[in-house]
């Protein structure tokens, strides 16, 4: 898990990436992250992880595996843009997943 990286997460029962997450960290017990609207923190735990993202076991809400995936410029001009407000602009402008990710933690204060 990178705190700095910006993920995209799909919750149980959820049949694709919908959110992103930031600032992703384990605390006490609990992961917690921010959403482009505020922040979060669910009990659980870690099961699986690696390069390219991680699972959580969600104990709190919506129980079951949550997937952290890292959210690369690839992703997010094939398909992630069309859940951003003004993703497809986003999408000619940035070039490089360092500046995506740049670009998210500049505009969201994370």
């Amino acid at each position: 898990m990178d705190r700095r990286a910006i993920y995209v997460l799909k919750i149980t029962n959820s049949y694709d990436f919908t959110s992103i997450a930031m600032d992703v960290h384990m605390h006490q017990g609990h992961i917690r992250y921010y959403d482009t609207n505020r922040g979060h923190e669910i009990e659980g735990e870690i099961i699986f992880e690696d390069e390219k993202g991680f699972k959580f076991l969600s104990e709190g809400f919506d129980p079951g595996v949550w997937e952290f995936k890292i959210l690369t410029i690839e992703y997010f001009k094939e398909q992630f843009y069309k859940n951003v407000v003004n993703g497809s602009i986003i999408a000619e402008k940035i070039h490089t997943t360092d500046d995506l990710h740049f670009w998210y933690r500049r505009e969201f204060g994370v």
